[in-house]
Formats: structure tokens, sequence, C-alpha cells
């Protein structure tokens, strides 16, 4: 089986503003990270059955999933109290 790879999107390592050029690769062994094109190693190599992977992919994709419907609710919530003139505070509180 050939390594698929997968670009990421402005992948920042701790302590540094650089951004990388970083991608995953998926293959016989799981999935590894890369932080160039060129990297000889993966920073990152994660192993797992077929089976454990997919549980990372789905449970990944039900985490963007309830982050969209928080945004879209938050999106909502905004534009009702835009609309009524009341807009909310970082605090929680209505001015």
């Amino acid at each position: 089986m050939l390594n698929i790879k997968v670009p990421l999107p402005r992948v920042h390592m701790a302590g540094s503003d650089a951004p990388s050029n970083a991608h995953l690769e998926v293959g016989q062994h799981g999935f590894a990270l890369f932080l160039s094109p060129d990297a000889q190693y993966p920073v990152v190599d994660i192993d797992g059955t077929s089976e454990q992977l997919e549980e990372v992919v789905r449970a990944l994709h039900t985490a963007l999933a309830s982050r969209r419907s928080s945004d879209a609710e938050r999106e909502r919530t905004g534009l009702r109290a835009v609309q009524s003139g009341k807009v909310p505070r970082t605090d929680g509180r209505v001015c």
C-alpha cells in the first residue's frame, strides 16, 4: 500500500510563530505527521489497527460537527441579540 499524503492547514509548533507546511501520511502503519514536505521522518507516528484508526476519524468528524453546530448557534444567538438591541457581553450579562 502506498502512503497517501493529506495536507494540513496552518500547523504551528509550541513556542514558534513560524507555520509549517505540514501533512499527514496515511499508510499501513497508521498516521504520521510530517512538518515539511522534505522531512525524512515524522514528528508523530500514530499506529493502530484499521478499526482503531477509523474510530479516531469518526471521533474527529463528530467533534467537528459539534463545533459547527456550536458556531451556528452562537451566530444565531448573536444575530438575535443584535436585532433586539441587546448585545451579550463576554461575562454573560446583556448590555
